[in-house]
């Protein structure tokens, strides 16, 4: 019995209860949303154009070709959930230098509410967070034990994140600034050149694939960006501040478009959606009225003014938004203020409500006090420590990073939010871990 008792088994023995539970649960029927139309009516013949881009509607038009209810693509987004967690726990041991509790901390991810909720839907979310896993395990790797084969694997994966779902583009900036941290708290001492070239090393890696594809569309498009999404919410959250006082100050070709946004805003509010409050700068305010002030002012107000194919207006929504935003910086300065402390309030609750993870938690707080009487076992906590460091800083600093880019243009839903944290669960757990490395004072003082 004892050999079955490693890592890689009780590993496998989760992934097989998990999977039980799903079954039993049925998250293996496919689930549709509110968005699975838009990826499954993706114009293949002028995809460069397209509101999505071509990852998530990839996967289900290959789904299609095997089995048209979808079934199989549910079976390998959570397969792919299970290897995105493998590959963590890989990274994390090879930074960490500690597989059990590697595998332990990875593990958590395998009970997250995220893929409970979003694992079996039709959408990009919870594929797209699996693979933005794995990036961060091939990071780890590529900072701690570089090869050849990591580097190609981190640089496919953080472009797999991004054409899943446009919101994993903060992986190109999080990427070099995270590898050079690690590198930093390895070995504070090092000369700065080596930071340096791990910074040029990684900015390449990240940003290389990202401007050429960019720079393919602005040659074929005439847009610079990855996919024509973005500037729709963008204004959805903006417009909020718009007041007509303002339309005189925006660019005069703006002038137009800002009139009639004012004026299916008011439209809507005399027919009694008071979500639409004109204007506001309430958090609750914007994110209530996010939706329909993006789809049925901002949107209709573009194409009444002769904006007609979805990349020209969402061109004009981009152009529009980004100029309310200047004229009101600190109210824009308190949007994000407010979403990112909202985005961290609703992460928060995710964990509360959830069994294992709030056990988890409550452990983890009263873990010192049920210490007071016990000591660190030797040679053990500095190995422990330095993993803690890596650990949470990755984790802390990727949900950072995250919401930060998320509410730039939208408010932090909670698929957004829940997601942001993701890796939080696998601190925590890792966290938990700590109690294992003491043992009574008596104990001790009896060897």
């Amino acid at each position: 019995m004892k050999r079955f008792w490693q890592p890689t088994f009780v590993f496998w023995g989760q992934v097989l209860l998990v999977a039980a539970g799903w079954y039993a649960t049925g998250l293996f029927r496919p689930q549709p949303v509110p968005d699975t139309p838009s990826y499954e009516q993706f114009p293949w013949h002028d995809p460069l154009r397209a509101m999505r881009t071509v990852g998530y509607p990839a996967l289900l038009y290959v789904s299609n070709l095997v089995d048209s209810g979808h079934d199989a693509l549910i079976v390998f987004q959570f397969l792919w959930q299970v290897i995105c967690v493998r590959i963590l726990w890989q990274g994390l041991a090879v930074a960490t230098g500690e597989r059990w509790r590697s595998m332990i901390a990875a593990s958590a991810l395998l009970y997250s509410h995220f893929f409970y909720r979003y694992g079996n839907a039709l959408a990009p979310d919870a594929v797209a967070a699996a693979t933005a896993i794995a990036v961060v395990g091939w990071l780890l790797q590529c900072v701690y034990r570089p090869t050849l084969s990591k580097w190609l694997l981190l640089t496919a994966g953080i472009c797999v994140a991004y054409h899943l779902r446009p919101a994993y583009l903060f992986l190109v900036v999080y990427a070099p600034v995270l590898a050079v941290w690690l590198l930093w708290y390895q070995s504070p001492g090092n000369d700065k050149s080596l930071y340096v070239r791990a910074a040029v090393r990684f900015v390449i890696v990240s940003f290389g694939p990202l401007v050429a594809y960019c720079c393919l569309r602005w040659i074929l498009v005439g847009q610079l960006g990855l996919v024509a999404f973005g500037g729709a919410n963008f204004a959805g959250v903006v417009t909020a501040f718009l007041k007509d006082a303002d339309v005189e100050r925006l660019p005069s070709d703006l002038q137009p478009l800002a009139t009639m946004i004012l004026s299916e805003r008011r439209r809507w509010q005399e027919r009694g959606h008071e979500e639409l409050a004109d204007p506001t700068v309430r958090y609750s305010d914007i994110e209530r009225g996010f939706d329909w002030r993006t789809w049925k002012v901002c949107v209709p107000a573009a194409r009444r003014v002769g904006h007609s194919r979805w990349h020209e207006i969402d061109a004009a929504l981009w152009r529009v938004a980004w100029q309310i935003a200047a004229l009101q910086p600190s109210l824009y300065l308190a949007w994000l203020a407010k979403a990112f402390l909202w985005g961290v309030h609703t992460a928060a609750g995710g964990y509360l409500l959830h069994p294992l993870y709030a056990a988890v938690l409550f452990w983890v707080a009263i873990g010192p006090l049920w210490r007071r009487d016990r000591t660190v076992v030797d040679s053990v906590p500095s190995r422990f420590i330095f993993g803690w460091g890596i650990v949470w800083g990755t984790a802390f600093s990727y949900m950072v990073f995250k919401l930060a880019f998320i509410i730039l243009t939208t408010p932090p839903l909670g698929r957004m939010a829940d997601a942001a944290a993701l890796l939080m669960s696998v601190a925590l757990f890792w966290a938990a871990g700590g109690a294992a490395l003491t043992r009574p004072e008596a104990s001790r003082n009896a060897r």
